[in-house]
């Protein structure tokens, strides 16, 4: 007599368990091209949490960097925003904003990864709210940049996958001579 073969049934835990593109999170590289130290004023974790000390970077040195990683949570992945403050060249208080999405994989039924970036006066910036952020993350493409040329400051951010199990997010905070 044959035996008889049953088939498991294939949940969604599987599907994500075998994903080629496993993203644990995003690694990120922040850049602050302008003449003050910027300070983090607000973040939001929509999915995910920053690994190691389980918060952001509280500044950026002038014309230095920061560095983070934000661990992915679920099958959502990596999901946040940062506002970070300074002054621009005349001493105007400005804020630049950074939203990015790297979901576990970047296969469909899922998005891909995204970047959404803008900046402005504090005052404007404060205004906007997190929901109106994630809006607009949600159709974002990859390489997004911004400026405000009152303000004379800008800020461009690239997300992609050039690294094994994570995506990258390089952001150059700027000012616009």
């Amino acid at each position: 007599m044959a035996s008889m073969q049953v088939q498991k049934e294939t949940t969604l835990d599987d599907h994500f368990n075998s994903a080629k593109q496993w993203q644990n999170g995003t690694v990120a590289t922040m850049h602050n091209q302008t003449r003050s130290s910027m300070s983090l004023d607000r973040y939001m974790n929509w999915s995910g949490i920053p690994a190691a000390t389980g918060s952001f970077p509280s500044t950026i040195p002038a014309n230095g960097a920061a560095n983070f990683t934000h661990l992915r949570d679920g099958h959502f992945g990596s999901v946040g925003g940062v506002q970070y403050s300074g002054f621009n060249a005349t001493g105007m208080k400005c804020a630049w904003i950074v939203a990015w999405q790297a979901p576990v994989e970047n296969d469909p039924p899922l998005p891909p990864n995204r970047v959404y970036v803008t900046c402005g006066p504090k005052t404007v910036m404060d205004a906007m709210t997190w929901h109106q952020i994630l809006m607009k993350l949600d159709t974002s493409p990859t390489d997004d940049s911004e400026s405000d040329s009152s303000a004379k400051i800008s800020v461009d951010a690239h997300i992609h996958d050039d690294i094994p199990n994570s995506a990258t997010l390089l952001v150059n905070f700027n000012l616009i001579p």
